[in-house]
């Protein structure tokens, strides 16, 4: 559908009294000729001017009246028609609310787009259902895969040594990977695909680092979770345990060897009061440059490629999760410093669902 400002440029730029003149100048020009000849022969047959003057008169008077009736029926209909774009929730209802049009033009011009509406609509079918169809494909090939991955993790556990650590540490990445295909593969149904309810953040954040252990033990880093006992926020388990997880993975992955995880809980009762959890690195750090964009889907950036490793999906994943679940995301980084990443759980959605329980 067109944004509001797309079609309001169009009206404003297309309709308006100078491209109107512009498309009847033609009759203006033959109906002036019009009056002119009859002024002529009224003139070559002697009438008075008084005469002259009153049927010329009248007759510019009615080609203006009708000029300007044609004129303000053509921008009311062109009106009705730019707002029942704007407000239209789908493309598909379109033919059903169209105006009524009154001329073989306007007739034309709601026929060509009811055309286009429908055709539209089928697209966007196919398109689901092929969405659909992927989705699915996608939720069956992580269920087969997480059998040979389950196996291998106990092959893994039986060895000793460097070799023990190295396997699990690539178990653990294929694990990652095949979670954060399913949830991309699941993107388009974020909105309504959780389950909000009351959960321990300190169990969630130790068993999302848990996930993660033998990369951070290949990668030499530490992880220090400061939580306190009893700290709760309303949100869906498993998606915040992927967003945790994506986010010390990410801290590992590119040169942390201390990841601090604390949360500050505000006192304040406002509508803004919030639980914040921060979990800050020593890593590389990002350029400033690659910042604001590091939320974008494919988006890896001068780090991300100098890893070679980046898919761009992963804190892509993150915002969409945490938008989804009303939760707010934000990243600071320094290049050569480190990163910190801040999410907030607010307040508000904690009273809302305990008065709905």
């Amino acid at each position: 559908m067109p944004s509001e400002l797309d079609t309001e440029a169009l009206f404003q730029e297309t309709y308006t009294l100078g491209a109107y003149v512009r498309s009847r100048l033609p009759f203006m020009i033959a109906g002036a000729a019009a009056v002119a000849l009859v002024a002529g022969i009224l003139a070559v047959v002697r009438a008075p001017l008084s005469v002259i003057g009153l049927v010329t008169t009248i007759l510019v008077g009615c080609a203006f009246c009708c000029f300007a009736w044609d004129y303000l029926r053509q921008v009311r209909f062109w009106r009705e028609l730019g707002s029942l774009v704007r407000g239209l929730d789908g493309i598909g209802y379109f033919a059903d609310m169209a105006p009524e049009p009154s001329t073989p033009e306007e007739q034309v011009a709601v026929e060509a787009l009811s055309a286009l509406s429908s055709l539209a609509s089928e697209q966007i079918g196919t398109l689901r259902e092929n969405a659909s169809d992927n989705s699915e494909y996608v939720n069956l090939w992580v269920h087969e895969v997480k059998i040979p991955v389950a196996t291998l993790k106990l092959l893994a556990n039986r060895l000793e040594g460097p070799e023990s650590l190295e396997l699990n540490r690539e178990v653990e990445r294929i694990e990652r990977q095949v979670s954060q295909a399913l949830f991309a593969a699941r993107a388009n149904t974020f909105s309504s695909d959780y389950l909000i309810r009351e959960i321990d953040l300190g169990a969630v954040v130790r068993e999302a680092c848990k996930q993660n252990m033998h990369l951070l033990m290949g990668q030499g880093a530490s992880v220090e979770v400061d939580i306190p006992p009893g700290v709760t926020v309303f949100a869906d388990e498993t998606w915040v345990s992927f967003v945790i997880s994506q986010i010390v993975g990410n801290a590992a992955k590119y040169d942390a060897t201390r990841i601090a995880i604390t949360v500050e809980e505000s006192q304040d009762e406002s509508a803004y009061a919030a639980t914040v959890l921060q979990i800050a690195d020593n890593g590389c750090g990002i350029p400033a440059h690659d910042v604001p964009r590091v939320f974008e889907r494919g988006f890896t950036g001068e780090v991300g490629r100098a890893h070679g490793s980046a898919t761009g999906m992963g804190l892509y994943l993150v915002a969409r999760m945490c938008a989804s679940m009303g939760l707010s995301v934000t990243l600071a980084s320094e290049e050569g410093t480190g990163t910190r990443v801040l999410i907030a759980f607010p307040h508000d959605r904690r009273r809302l669902n305990l008065t709905n329980r």
